[in-house]
């Protein structure tokens, strides 16, 4: 059975067709685009996270970049710095080992020198010494009347110069009632203890009473004392200076010892 052609069908089925696309573009189209608007937002959506994911993920990178270049900087610097200390340290160290080496070599040196000096000093005073007391022998068994008599010659001169300057008051102040007190080495007798007595009798206040004594450790010669002052014309006398000019000599030794020491 063939279909027949005819207009009212042909319209009748346009009409059907604009009312099926119609249908189709209310009920199917638009939730159709809604459903892929909504996808195309929803993958839009994913891409921009994944992208800032990215970008997150490259800032967090680079910032770990960074902490591993600073703190690959910082180990360097902290290693630099600990080599410079021991560096320092130990020029430090060879310094301070330096200048202990040298005081102690400077002490060793100073010591040495004042065990020198003390020795030299000590070997000094053992040589006045021996020398001295070789003299007192020598003068004790040597001395004689020429001796006795040039000391009691410079003993006159002596006090006659104290009357003659002047200087005699001080004996003139001797106390009368106190003997002067002549001591000699061997006992005055004769001419020499006239003269002797006048020469005390010219530095004193008239009626001063002379008392003479011998002492032997005076060697030679003759020691007038007053109570103001004594005048010593004896080989006693002389030794005791050299003794006092060799201690004294041995003690400027001494000191220069402790001096050099300080």
């Amino acid at each position: 059975m063939f279909l027949e052609f005819s207009w009212e069908s042909f319209a009748f089925a346009i009409v059907n067709f604009l009312i099926l696309v119609g249908l189709l573009a209310k009920f199917l189209h638009k939730p159709l685009r809604k459903v892929l608007d909504a996808r195309r937002e929803d993958l839009e959506k994913s891409r921009s996270e994944a992208e800032e994911a990215r970008k997150g993920a490259e800032r967090e990178r680079q910032k770990y970049e960074r902490k591993v270049a600073e703190a690959e900087a910082e180990r360097h610097r902290l290693l630099a710095e600990a080599r410079e200390k021991a560096e320092e340290d130990y020029r430090r160290i060879l310094e301070k080992a330096r200048t202990e080496a040298e005081a102690e070599a400077e002490a060793q040196r100073r010591s040495l020198e004042q065990q020198e000096r003390e020795a030299l000093s000590a070997f000094r005073q053992r040589i006045l010494a021996a020398g001295i007391e070789t003299a007192d022998c020598v003068l004790r068994k040597t001395t004689g009347q020429d001796v006795n008599a040039r000391l009691g010659e410079q003993l006159l001169a002596e006090l006659t110069s104290l009357s003659d300057s002047g200087n005699g008051g001080e004996a003139a102040r001797h106390d009368e009632t106190v003997p002067v007190l002549v001591c000699s080495a061997k006992e005055i007798d004769g001419p020499f203890r006239e003269k002797l007595e006048a020469a005390i009798g010219a530095c004193v206040r008239p009626g001063t009473r002379i008392e003479f004594r011998t002492d032997e450790t005076l060697v030679a010669g003759v020691r007038v004392e007053f109570s103001a002052r004594a005048v010593d014309a004896t080989l006693a006398d002389v030794l005791e200076r050299i003794r006092r000019e060799a201690a004294t000599v041995a003690g400027e030794g001494e000191s220069g010892v402790k001096e050099e020491t300080v």
